[in-house]
């Protein structure tokens, strides 16, 4: 048994607690007396300490906490606040140390929104506790842009695309000074089952100002069409007026709601270039490798620092190298973001490229357990179409599968303009080379007695809709050979 609270003068929390270890006794249980804190005015009285003389804690009212919440007065709570960051801080120090890619995904998935999220839910939102909150997300940013050596300004676009969720081309880094208003209020919505009384007492009105209001009637909360703003709809439901979709946790469905705004707002601000960099990172799967999850560790996601870097960069369109340079293939000018890298055609290249992730793919699917011919399949006679993957024992339709990898950049000039952002969705640059190569390869090699599969990645992670399928059906097999559930994520670490 754990975490009971009992309040009252001296003498009688003294009786009680006897007469509790008589009763636990009873029963084969003993009272902890050496992990019970006693909460008085003043822990230094003889007279409080004289009813409690096995005791060793005493502390003062400003640090009681129910449950780990302080529940003291707002400059108390975030006192305390500040005293059990200063631990998080320690550690995340300590990450600091770790390679980069380790240190990141240790940072955001242990010791950024996590520790702080409890707190946000249950302490009062007051402006001394998002004062807290928000030199926390400082402090945060600070340690990551440290970490992948972005830039660390408060309001450079690293740290806004930052916030975003991995899955919208950002780092998942949610600031818990905006978060946490709605955190608490639906905290308040999850207990009202309970405690029916609870939302009645939590009306915005009565929520110490600005702690509520100034961060919804902040620049980033915008009209959400076709439902009505952010804030209104925050304030229609804390007043009692409209309630939420059935099963909807509070939390998530606001928080989310808050990701949109702020992924629309960055898209519409955002140039041409950028936004056919964010059409690709938002696409599904694109992301898997920046901070990968649980159930990947272990299976070589782990980048060394001066790819992962290299990559994070190139994600944010910052530099790569310090200045452009003289490409040393083609001698033209090479820009420092590393683009004119990915589409030199000089000396093969893009050939090079191109044939390491051919090999990567074959060595996938015979990790599968399927057969891969190991040379070039001719489909197109004396015109030279050739296919270089084929699977003689993958069935599709009842055909054997042969497939054509393609390597896209999103953003050459003719695909920079048809970029649409749909987060969540296969690439749309992605997409519409499967399309081309459909084009070029279906009908001869269907004449063939073969089903092709265009298998198309782009430079920024996203894949054609052909290759996520195609992905689920390894991670199929990966599941049957080793009789576990594997997601496609694993196909797509090992490769």
């Amino acid at each position: 048994l754990d975490d009971g609270n009992v309040g009252g003068k001296a003498a009688d929390v003294a009786a009680f607690l006897a007469a509790l270890a008589d009763r636990l006794a009873g029963i084969g249980l003993v009272l902890h007396k050496g992990k019970c804190r006693v909460h008085c005015v003043d822990p230094d009285s003889a007279a409080i300490r004289s009813h409690f003389p096995d005791f060793t804690s005493f502390l003062p009212f400003s640090k009681l906490c129910v449950l780990g919440c302080p529940v003291g007065t707002p400059v108390e709570a975030a006192a305390y606040l500040r005293e059990t960051f200063q631990l998080v801080r320690e550690r995340v120090q300590q990450v600091t140390f770790c390679p980069s890619h380790i240190g990141f995904t240790l940072l955001r998935q242990c010791l950024s929104f996590g520790p702080a999220v409890y707190y946000a839910r249950t302490v009062v939102p007051s402006p001394e506790v998002i004062s807290v909150f928000r030199d926390f997300d400082r402090f945060i940013w600070a340690a990551t842009a440290s970490l992948l050596q972005l830039p660390d300004s408060d309001d450079s676009r690293a740290r806004l695309l930052s916030q975003l969720p991995v899955s919208r081309g950002g780092l998942g880094l949610r600031p818990v000074e905006s978060v946490a208003p709605l955190a608490f209020l639906s905290s308040a919505f999850d207990a009202q089952h309970k405690h029916p009384s609870v939302l009645r007492a939590l009306r915005l009105d009565t929520i110490p100002d600005p702690a509520i209001a100034s961060v919804l009637s902040g620049p980033c909360f915008t009209d959400i069409s076709p439902a009505s703003s952010l804030k209104a709809s925050v304030s229609s439901w804390a007043s009692g007026a409209s309630a939420l979709p059935p099963s909807t946790r509070p939390q998530k469905y606001w928080t989310r709601k808050l990701d949109e705004i702020r992924f629309d707002a960055f898209v519409s601000s955002a140039d041409r270039k950028f936004r056919a960099i964010l059409s690709s990172t938002s696409s599904k799967y694109a992301s898997l490798w920046v901070c990968p999850p649980a159930h990947l560790i272990g299976h070589d996601t782990f980048l060394p620092d001066p790819e992962y870097l290299a990559l994070i960069k190139h994600r944010f369109g910052l530099p790569i190298h310090p200045h452009n340079y003289p490409c040393p293939m083609c001698k033209a000018e090479a820009d420092a973001a590393g683009r004119h890298a990915q589409c030199c055609l000089k000396h093969g290249v893009r050939t090079r490229l191109h044939n390491d992730v051919v090999s990567s793919v074959t060595t996938l699917l015979r990790g599968a357990g399927l057969h891969c011919a190991p040379r070039e399949l001719n489909v197109g006679g004396d015109n030279g179409k050739r296919i270089e993957i084929h699977c003689a024992n993958m069935l599709l339709d009842g055909k054997e599968m042969v497939a054509d990898v393609t390597i896209v950049y999103p953003l050459q000039d003719s695909y920079v303009g048809n970029a649409e952002v749909r987060p969540g969705t296969p690439g749309t640059v992605a997409t519409a080379a499967e399309k081309r190569k459909e084009d070029k390869y279906a009908v001869d090699c269907l004449r063939l007695g073969y089903a092709f599969v265009p298998v198309v990645f782009d430079t920024y992670g996203a894949l054609g809709k052909q290759a996520v399928d195609i992905l689920r059906s390894l991670a199929r097999r990966f599941s049957k050979r080793s009789n576990t559930h594997q997601s496609i994520g694993i196909p797509l670490a090992m490769s």
